[in-house]
């Protein structure tokens, strides 16, 4: 697959060079001084892309397909900011997605300072169609996702397999034949989830949730989301003491910071970092009714490094200090 009208002048506006090398382009900044790379590797039937880079000066670019192209991937840094037919959308990773995207035209906006990384697997349909399609007719599922929709979600295992073609990408190690076989598996994952029922993590897609930012703009929160939410709710109560920082959650949920926070809120009625604070205080007021343990251990039990602040923060609640709680209810 060769580089589209749009990658090139992607690159040119980032003031890119090609050192094409056996099996793959690899883009780098013209100026030895700055950071950033672009992949490619090219197939008869896709492309792959492993980036990384940061944005050196503020600019925007039309784009007009007029192919149709699947397209998927795990987006681990970088906000998106685009208008297709006067709809204006801003998205925030990290994030994997999965789109038929079909003879779409608008324009996209890169800012200053932006870091963006990621992986993405390009199937332009007619080769898809020629190729893939003819020897495997179980692939036509494909053919059934909602043109232009971004369902933000793939399967677990095909993200690990992206993750580690972006790695072996970036050291040199990528053969066509591992390449081709870890594109397969993934496909292979898809189309299995895709098959099994009428109700799988993608056709779940269309129940969401919208959140609303501010005057200006909204989320779409997905049912998959919702898992997300769940899961990063189930880490935090494990770790009470220490919890996860919310870099970490995201990261480990493949969800962006923006709809963790904001979905969290509207799924638990608190921030998380209030929704911490509640849960320690409720489980310091157990460990006071329950046990004999000082109220020193308590706070340090329940993540509070200062008795001070844990009998503070414990009065404004119970509207009463430690020691009187536990007077009252042990």
């Amino acid at each position: 697959s060769k580089m589209t009208e749009f990658q090139k002048r992607f690159l040119e506006e980032m003031d890119f060079e090609e050192d094409r090398q056996l099996n793959r382009s690899l883009f780098l900044p013209k100026d030895k001084n700055k950071k950033g790379y672009f992949i490619v590797h090219h197939s008869c039937s896709y492309q792959f892309v492993a980036a990384d880079y940061k944005i050196t000066k503020d600019f925007q670019m039309d784009f007009d397909s007029r192919e149709t192209y699947l397209r998927l991937g795990v987006i681990e840094k970088g906000i998106s900011k685009y208008t297709i037919q006067d709809k204006s959308f801003t998205e925030f990773s990290p994030a994997p997605f999965l789109v038929m995207e079909d003879k779409i035209s608008g324009h996209q906006t890169w800012e200053m300072g932006h870091h963006y990384k990621g992986t993405e697997l390009i199937f332009p349909l007619n080769r898809l169609k020629k190729t893939l399609l003819q020897q495997y007719p179980e692939m036509a599922v494909f053919l059934k996702l909602k043109d232009n929709f971004i369902y933000y979600y793939l399967p677990i295992e095909a993200i690990h397999i992206l993750d580690e073609l972006h790695r072996l990408a970036l050291n040199q190690q990528l053969s066509p034949l591992y390449l081709d076989a870890s594109v397969y598996k993934c496909l292979a994952l898809l189309v299995k989830e895709l098959s099994e029922t009428e109700n799988n993590n993608f056709t779940n897609e269309y129940n969401y949730s919208v959140l609303n930012i501010n005057q200006m703009g909204s989320i779409r929160l997905t049912q998959n989301d919702l898992k997300g939410i769940r899961a990063a709710h189930n880490l935090i109560l494990q770790g009470l003491e220490n919890p996860p920082p919310i870099s970490t959650l995201c990261k480990t949920l493949f969800m962006s910071e923006q709809k963790l926070t904001l979905g969290f809120k509207k799924v638990y009625g608190k921030s998380i970092g209030n929704y911490i604070i509640e849960q320690r205080l409720i489980l310091g007021a157990k460990l006071l009714t329950t046990t004999d343990l000082s109220v020193n251990d308590i706070g340090k039990k329940v993540g509070y490094t200062h008795t001070s602040n844990f009998a503070k923060a414990f009065k404004k609640k119970y509207l009463k200090n430690p020691l009187q709680f536990r007077k009252v209810n042990h």
